[in-house]
């Protein structure tokens, strides 16, 4: 995947500085989705959370406290100066608050793994949509893309909406792409699971997903 490419594509007014901004932290969010989901971190418990704990340092800090030893903190704190200058405090709020929640999600969503437990598909559907991390991505788009900041009178109350429909969108279409590594990872993504609740084959289930 050619992430300046997708950035570009997301910035078509952005300048040179704000599409290389927005692709690495595209990149940066691909690093740290791989560490967690493709390299089962946290199947030992306490694991992921001392993984997290460090950026979750940099977060609730406004960009600071990183130590040399951590180079996902590191990255953050390094990113989060370069985006988070001169944008009011309520996007850094914000941002903090979407992508600690995309951490705390994670942190849930291993428990469940490791505890064997299948969710249905409604509560798998309510992690992916937070883990798929499209809310500080799209923090990220409204700061390299001098939009108007969805807390602004003049945007329509609907865009939250919308936020959580783009989300869903994505969620869908990376689990549809991912689908053959995610079952021979032996883990269920939502494919499975409409596969399993219609009692039909995930081939199938991929056919009327991606209709």
């Amino acid at each position: 995947m050619r992430l300046e490419v997708l950035a570009a594509s997301a910035l078509p007014r952005g300048d040179a500085q704000d599409v290389a901004l927005a692709a690495q932290w595209a990149a940066f969010i691909c690093w740290l989705d791989d560490q967690i989901g493709r390299r089962d971190l946290g199947s030992v418990p306490g694991e992921l959370e001392r993984f997290t704990a460090p950026l979750r340092h940099v977060l609730a800090r406004d960009g600071e406290g990183a130590t040399a030893a951590n180079g996902h903190a590191v990255v953050l704190a390094w990113l989060w100066e370069r985006t988070a200058a001169g944008m009011p405090a309520r996007w850094r709020e914000r941002l903090a608050a979407d992508y600690t929640d995309f951490l705390s999600t994670c942190e849930e969503g291993v428990a469940v793994r490791r505890a064997g437990v299948r969710l249905p598909l409604a509560d798998h559907n309510r992690l992916r949509r937070r883990t798929i991390t499209l809310l500080p991505m799209l923090d990220i788009l409204e700061r390299t893309g001098h939009a108007d900041l969805v807390e602004d009178p003049r945007v329509d109350s609907r865009l939250w909406d919308l936020r959580w429909a783009v989300a869903d969108v994505a969620d869908w279409a990376n689990d549809l792409a991912s689908q053959s590594d995610d079952a021979a990872a032996g883990q269920d993504n939502l494919v499975t699971l409409v596969a399993r609740r219609d009692g039909i084959s995930t081939a199938l289930a991929a056919r009327c997903c991606d209709a």
